[in-house]
């Protein structure tokens, strides 16, 4: 198992407008730039690499004069008028809300980009783009449906995660596995899963909690069963598991929430909660 610094869930959002607009390219070192102004009017920008992308303000027209740059120490820096600057196309985009965009996509590659407004956004063509086949603006989102996938961050040096970390890492996974879905170990998992997606009535309750608890009782001998025959160090060796509490959100009775506690042969314990339910617009 790999150590992930960070999981972030992510979504494509519904791109409603596309164009192309001009802007100015300044080479140099604008890493530490501020605040960009043309014609004393404030103006996007995006640092790269190699320069700065500034987006002119709207109303304001070609030629682009009185370009300033102020800098986070206090320096400003006067550019050349844009017709001794190169001149640049970025895509102009669209969506419902630029609140949560993370990136922009262009035919699968990662695109610098700013945010013009509540609405819009600009990005740069990635070099080597001479078609546009595919423009992903991709968000930030808090539940999942059909098209949400996982953005995974790894720390600069990765690690394998060991000990008691690892073993409820594994034990989660056979607890949420359906039992025949793993054509190796047909018999194993818990199942968990198999009891989101229905309603949940108050007299129901205890029912759903005594399910979990065979759920839990079930992977724990499984996963137990499986540790005989190789026994993995004491901190990775399941000692124990037991229900700590199964609610059912208010805001969603077909999920369930589960307070487990486990112990490792190193008597070392931890206390940890999972949510299981199903993905938004799902059949």
């Amino acid at each position: 198992m790999i150590d992930l610094q960070a999981i972030h869930t992510r979504d494509v959002l519904p791109l409603q407008n596309a164009g192309i607009l001009a802007v100015v390219r300044a080479a140099g070192d604008y890493t530490d730039a501020a605040k960009v102004s043309v014609r004393g009017q404030s103006a996007r920008f995006v640092v790269l690499t190699t320069g700065v992308l500034i987006v002119p303000p709207d109303g304001v027209s070609a030629p682009y004069t009185a370009i300033r740059v102020e800098y986070t120490d206090g320096r400003v820096e006067l550019l050349p008028d844009s017709t001794t600057l190169d001149q640049a196309f970025v895509l102009r985009l669209e969506v419902s809300d630029t609140t949560n965009v993370t990136e922009v996509r262009v035919n699968g590659q990662k695109a610098l980009h700013t945010v013009l407004g509540p609405t819009q956004l600009a990005a740069e063509l990635p070099v080597g783009i001479r078609s546009l086949d595919n423009i992903d603006v991709i968000g930030a989102v808090k539940g999942l449906s059909r098209t949400t996938f996982f953005s995974y961050l790894l720390p600069d040096e990765p690690k394998s995660v060991t000990g008691l970390d690892k073993m409820i890492g594994q034990y989660v996974k056979l607890l949420m596995t359906a039992p025949g879905s793993d054509v190796l170990h047909p018999s194993d998992g818990g199942g968990l899963r198999a009891l989101t997606g229905g309603n949940v009535t108050l007299n129901g309750k205890a029912s759903l909690a005594a399910r979990v608890v065979q759920a839990v009782s079930r992977s724990t001998a499984q996963y137990m069963a499986g540790q005989v025959q190789h026994p993995p160090p004491a901190e990775e060796r399941l000692a124990s598991v037991s229900v700590s509490d199964v609610t059912v959100p208010p805001d969603d009775p077909t999920s369930v929430s589960i307070s487990l506690k486990v112990s490792n042969f190193a008597r070392q314990q931890a206390l940890f909660s999972l949510t299981v339910g199903t993905a938004l617009g799902a059949s």
